[in-house]
């Protein structure tokens, strides 16, 4: 797994303790939406996991970045 991969694993799993601890949260995610995780500050990152996304998704699915990005705090900012 290279660093890139590993990030993304571990975006992923905090982004899914977040909604097991908050299932109100996934509300406001749309329906079939691909989550495409990004890190404030990280360019190269954040191009690699947008470009995975738009890969893994199907024609007409919705891209979401608003909402997987973690800030250089460690935090989601949007998960509140």
């Amino acid at each position: 797994m290279n660093i890139m991969e590993r990030k993304n694993t571990e975006l992923i799993k905090e982004f899914n303790r977040y909604i097991r601890e908050h299932p109100e949260f996934a509300d406001s995610i749309p329906n079939n939406a691909v989550v495409v995780m990004q890190l404030e500050g990280d360019e190269e990152f954040n191009r690699w996991g947008y470009e995975i996304a738009k890969s893994h998704a199907e024609k007409g699915q919705p891209l979401t970045s608003d909402i997987g990005v973690r800030n250089s705090t460690g935090h989601f900012p949007y998960f509140s």
